[in-house]
């Protein structure tokens, strides 16, 4: 329903339409191992470049924009995860969740890790979502409320520090990966249920 209605919103509104178009341009040069600069992305969606600054003031505006659409999108696989079972299993999969969306989109993700968005409120938005889902898990494996802030950061910055090495291609010991990220949750979440 949400996302008919934002569809029908941009469909009546030619400066949000263009808008979108020029970040999904900028993020397809993201998933070619291109940087998104002003003159590149005029030229993929076919504008001169100063008409780029109709819709974004600086090249800054234009990378906090991609990835605050980045946030938009990582918070979509949130909200369609439905993890089952104990709430430690449950806690797993929530965090299984941020390191698919970034090996699906490790181009955009690496971008949303380098942008500077101080305050958007896509992140800020996604931030408290995050929270909001974890923190009953944390209480229900018994992390007391007055540590949950400081637990979200630490599941948030352990998964991100792990998925943003491995879509930069920095693990290259033989050591399968997979069981690596499994270990690194399971070790997260017995030491919160245990501390």
């Amino acid at each position: 329903m949400k996302l008919a209605f934002l569809a029908n919103v941009i469909s009546h509104c030619p400066e949000m339409t263009r808008k979108a178009e020029i970040i999904e341009a900028a993020i397809a040069l993201l998933d070619r191992d291109e940087k998104p600069g002003v003159v590149s992305v005029a030229r993929e969606v076919g504008i001169q470049p100063p008409s780029l600054y109709k819709h974004f003031t600086s090249a800054a505006s234009l990378d906090a924009a991609i990835a605050e659409e980045g946030f938009r999108r990582l918070a979509e696989y949130f909200d369609a995860a439905n993890p089952k079972g104990s709430p430690r299993r449950r806690l797993t999969e929530l965090l299984q969740v941020q390191r698919r969306f970034a090996k699906e989109n490790g181009a955009l993700y690496k971008h949303m890790s380098s942008a500077a968005i101080e305050g958007a409120p896509e992140a800020l938005a996604l931030t408290a979502r995050f929270f909001g889902t974890l923190s009953p898990l944390l209480l229900q494996i018994g992390v007391p409320e007055r540590d949950h802030v400081h637990a979200v950061r630490m599941l948030r910055s352990a998964v991100h520090g792990f998925v943003l090495f491995e879509v930069s291609g920095q693990f290259r010991m033989s050591a399968d990966v997979d069981v690596s990220f499994s270990r690194l949750c399971r070790w997260l979440v017995d030491g919160l249920a245990g501390g």
